[in-house]
């Protein structure tokens, strides 16, 4: 069934249309950030930032850049690919910085705990707020980001946990995590390491993103990709563009993926719609 649908968008991009109502509430997330850092200056990183304890800044960067993305108000949509530009959706979720102060002498939406602690286990620095109504988003020295499966059925870890070497770098990691925490997987299926599930698998379970058999590529500043022939079907391409793949031209979420993370908070953060 998904191969056809696929098959199906290829043949007729230009009469596939998002399908969801354009009417429908905007669902309003506020953001708390938690920046755990040690002080410690690094020479180099991955992502390029050196100081643990970053600056508000680069964090509001991040923050601005998925807020774009879940109101399709990105402009760089207009470079995604033919064979996927007719399934563009628009999740319709707003997300911002939450008005409020949570320490002394700090910023609105932001806590910053000083701890030599930080490479794992951050939420025991800073514990969780009531995630049935904020995105609580961590940052520390964990070497990669990542989001629990399921994040809403353990309320002490629900979260999304960035490295602090990749923020406010534009490489689209803020809106990757949050896709995982609205309930979405990689389109290639299998886990955050890079394997896929193979081409025998459906992915991610979303009928209009096509099956792959890794990720497009683990590079995620290159764009074009180095590789970008990880797809399944003949005469179908990789999705690349496809916030929830591994590149560094992510630029889109699919219709069936909007309605999904939508569904997901309905059922599983319903706190989050009034």
């Amino acid at each position: 069934m998904k191969k056809a649908f696929i098959l199906f968008l290829l043949l007729f991009p230009a009469s596939v249309v998002c399908s969801q109502d354009a009417g429908q509430q905007v669902i309003s997330v506020p953001v708390i950030f938690h920046v755990i850092y040690s002080g410690r200056t690094h020479s180099r990183t991955d992502g390029g930032n050196t100081q643990e304890n970053i600056e508000t800044a680069k964090l509001l960067t991040e923050l601005k850049e998925m807020q774009e993305d879940f109101l399709l108000l990105n402009a760089d949509t207009a470079e995604v690919i033919a064979a996927y530009k007719g399934i563009i959706g628009n999740p319709r979720i707003r997300f911002y910085l939450a008005d409020t102060l949570l320490q002394p002498d700090g910023e609105k939406g932001i806590i910053r705990v000083l701890s030599r602690r930080n490479k794992r286990n951050l939420s025991s620095q800073s514990r969780v707020i009531d995630p049935r109504r904020y995105l609580n988003i961590y940052v520390g020295n964990i070497g990669s980001s990542f989001v629990n499966t399921n994040p809403w059925n353990d309320r002490e870890t629900d979260a999304v946990y960035l490295g602090f070497d990749w923020i406010g770098q534009h490489y689209r990691l803020l809106t990757h995590e949050t896709g995982h925490w609205c309930g979405l997987f990689h389109i290639y299926g299998g886990n955050g390491s890079g394997k896929g599930g193979g081409c025998k698998t459906d992915g991610d379970d979303i009928a209009d993103t096509p099956v792959q058999k890794k990720p497009t590529d683990m590079d995620c500043i290159k764009c074009p990709p180095a590789v970008a022939d990880q797809h399944c079907d003949a005469g179908v391409p990789s999705n690349y563009n496809n916030f929830m793949d591994y590149s560094g031209c992510r630029k889109m979420f699919t219709a069936e993926q909007c309605r999904r993370m939508r569904e997901n908070i309905t059922v599983h953060r319903p706190g989050l719609l009034r």
